[in-house]
């Protein structure tokens, strides 16, 4: 019997659907392995956040989000890190980037709110005068009001709210009057 011969078309929609299973399989790969490492790098920052060396922490997570871009845990966690060394406005940005992830949990997103909060307010009392903080203060209050939507529970949120109030009750206080206006 004579083997038959494939027509050169055959063969090459062969060949052309093994290369796409080939280059397919292989981004696959490369993918998970960039998710492991910033898994990994992730991990490590934890351990060093935990034990108070923020620097190292924010080494690691900067390492796991040029691995994976978009591992929104190492953008939370580099905003907690950066906020504990006082860099205000870039944990802001970072928890601005955790907050663009659609499938977070409730719970998680009043986290992220919670914290940028922080940073706002922090940002604000930074300030020289209180009224140059008002806009910190007044992005706090609406952080803590969107958190306690997502987590109406939240005492340590609900006690912020008040403060961050009352920093801008302050910082609109010592606005300094438009010209022709009266007291």
């Amino acid at each position: 019997i004579e083997k038959e011969q494939l027509a050169p078309t055959v063969v090459m929609k062969r060949l052309l659907y093994l290369s796409i299973i080939l280059i397919f399989t292989t981004l696959t790969v490369t993918a998970a392995a960039q998710s492991n490492v910033a898994r990994k790098e992730t991990r490590k920052g934890n351990h060093e956040y935990k034990a108070k060396h923020y620097d190292k922490a924010e080494v690691n997570y900067r390492r796991a989000l040029h691995d994976d871009s978009t591992a929104y845990r190492a953008h939370y966690n580099l905003g907690n890190t950066l906020y504990r060394q006082k860099k205000y406005d870039e944990a802001t940005q970072h928890f601005n980037q955790a907050l663009q992830y659609p499938d977070l949990n409730g719970k998680t997103r009043s986290r992220i709110l919670h914290n940028r909060g922080n940073s706002y307010l922090k940002a604000g009392l930074d300030k020289e005068n209180r009224a140059d903080g008002m806009k910190e203060f007044q992005n706090a209050v609406n952080d803590y009001q969107e958190a306690l939507k997502l987590n109406p529970k939240s005492e340590d949120t609900r006690y912020n709210l008040s403060y961050a109030k009352k920093m801008l009750q302050q910082a609109q206080q010592q606005q300094p009057l438009q010209s022709g206006q009266f007291q």
